[in-house]
């Protein structure tokens, strides 16, 4: 099955081996997708490639390219992202649980909202108020 058989009723999605680059036009995901667990994939994303009603996003330690502040798109409410380093911008503003395997965490990185860290491993380096206190 290629990507692009996907039914749109597909709500949770495994892509372990997957490692194409997805576009609006080819390797396109289900609009209806709900969470996206990407295992080995290590290609640039952009805002317009991730379904809007994607609530779940999950990124693994083979994910190595950059991410653009403003590229996840603002509904993603929980994510595990691993390899990079965590800068204003980068998470979602709507976001409530992180997972962190990041090495660095910039100031003001993390949204004020957030309910729930977690610290998968060591982070080397938390610059001071980087994380929201209410």
């Amino acid at each position: 099955m290629d990507l692009f058989d996907i039914p749109s009723t597909v709500k949770y999605l495994k892509l372990s081996n997957f490692d194409k680059v997805i576009s609006k036009c080819q390797y396109k995901l289900p609009e209806n997708l709900y969470s996206l667990d990407m295992c080995k994939f290590n290609k640039k994303f952009t805002k317009t490639c991730l379904p809007k009603k994607l609530v779940n996003l999950e990124l693994y330690f083979f994910y190595n390219e950059w991410i653009k502040p403003g590229c996840l798109p603002d509904n993603i409410k929980s994510i595990r992202i691993t390899n990079m380093e965590l800068t204003p911008g980068l998470l979602p503003k709507n976001l409530e649980i992180v997972n962190i395997l990041c090495d660095y965490i910039k100031i003001n990185s993390i949204p004020e909202n957030i309910k729930r860290i977690n610290f998968e491993l060591s982070v080397k380096n938390i610059e001071k108020n980087s994380i929201p206190l209410k």
